[in-house]
């Protein structure tokens, strides 16, 4: 019999899954050699490796070109920043020392033309170091916006009228989160400084944010059984009027026709929870 795996076929023998199910064995060990099945997390955690990997080769691969298109082939030189300059900073030394004592020319005339290429070589891997600073750049916002949509995704409640993708994008709109040194994402409130517990002052989990959001915002969630709906107030079609969204707005101190007054309404419209007809 072949079992469908999210579109992967593997293939067990009959006479094993009969087997297996005469005994009532809790479980049955499938070895297919050519399929690899991961967790979300294991994937996430391999996606993440394989990118930091690639930079870091990515670094000594420009690192080592440098050093090879100037001639030097000492082993090693290529590893880290440090030893990169120390290589070309006795290489343009030994070459000073060597030129000035076989030039046929003024002295001075050759520590001119060596400066410029001293110069060229400075500015060459000012380039490189740039490139590295930009591709460390990104990275590092990748890795924090994947941070902070993981940890809103993971506390979203079940019962949302709208799919997940449309609500985390009204949550990014509407809720200002940053990532600290240990990489916990935290809020920032209205006064721009991080959301605290009134009696301990202790940072707000994300949990703690978005039910307090979803208790404001509670025409994204399914009605209970028996209760009267999802939707504040509406039109009697079950959306949120136009009038009732720009008060809504309002009261959370958003100003009409500001940047994040129309993100938040073209996100609503979009999930068709307001009806601006």
């Amino acid at each position: 019999m072949k079992f469908n795996i999210n579109g992967k076929e593997i293939e067990v023998a009959d006479e094993e899954l009969s087997k297996a199910l005469e005994e009532k064995k809790e479980s049955l060990e499938i070895k297919a050699e050519t399929l690899i099945v991961r967790t979300s997390e294991e994937d996430t955690t391999f996606k993440e490796n394989f990118r930091k990997e690639s930079m870091t080769a990515g670094i000594e691969v420009g690192r080592k070109n440098i050093i090879k298109a100037l001639g030097i082939e000492a082993d090693g030189v290529h590893k880290s920043d440090e030893t990169a300059l120390e290589a070309i900073n006795t290489f343009v030394s030994n070459k000073v020392t060597t030129s000035l004592a076989e030039a046929k020319i003024e002295p001075n005339k050759k520590v001119d033309e060596l400066t410029k290429d001293l110069q060229t070589l400075q500015g060459t891997i000012k380039t490189k170091d740039d490139e590295i600073a930009r591709v460390s750049g990104e990275f590092n916002a990748f890795k924090t916006s994947h941070i902070k949509t993981s940890t809103l995704e993971k506390n979203l409640p079940e019962n949302l009228v709208i799919p997940k993708a449309d609500m985390l994008t009204i949550l990014n709109a509407s809720l200002k989160s940053e990532v600290d040194e240990n990489g916990n994402v935290f809020f920032i409130g209205s006064d721009g400084q991080p959301m605290k517990d009134p009696t301990t002052l202790a940072v707000l989990p994300a949990k703690t944010v978005l039910d307090n959001y979803f208790s404001t915002n509670a025409h994204y969630l399914k009605a209970a059984s028996g209760g009267a709906g999802g939707v504040d107030s509406g039109d009697g079609s079950g959306k949120q009027t136009l009038e009732d969204f720009t008060k809504e707005m309002t009261d959370k101190n958003i100003r009409p026709n500001s940047a994040e007054f129309n993100t938040e309404m073209s996100a609503r419209m979009k999930a068709g929870t307001l009806n601006v007809g």
